[in-house]
């Protein structure tokens, strides 16, 4: 199933939702099944959590190949953030 997500926001949220959506109540944290209820509510609590995402991640994400480790180096060092991997 392509997803149509143009933006990095919801490219993360649509997964997010497959790989809770898809596994089996018994193989997840219950809480996530209580809480998690919907996509649009999923992307509700992601937006009130005010996520950032790094620069160009989206275009990585849907790259053919993995990132290379300047990618990685080049990004910006001087955030209140952090970034995940």
């Amino acid at each position: 199933m392509p997803l149509e997500a143009t933006t990095s926001f919801e490219l993360v949220t649509s997964v997010t939702w497959i790989c809770l959506n898809d596994t089996p109540f018994h193989h997840k944290n219950p809480l996530f099944a209580r809480f998690f209820t919907s996509p649009a509510i999923l992307e509700s609590i992601a937006s009130a959590a005010s996520l950032t995402f790094c620069p160009d991640l989206f275009e990585v994400l849907n790259a053919e190949s993995p990132p290379t480790l300047e990618w990685f180096k080049s990004l910006p060092k001087d955030t209140v953030s952090r970034w995940a991997v």
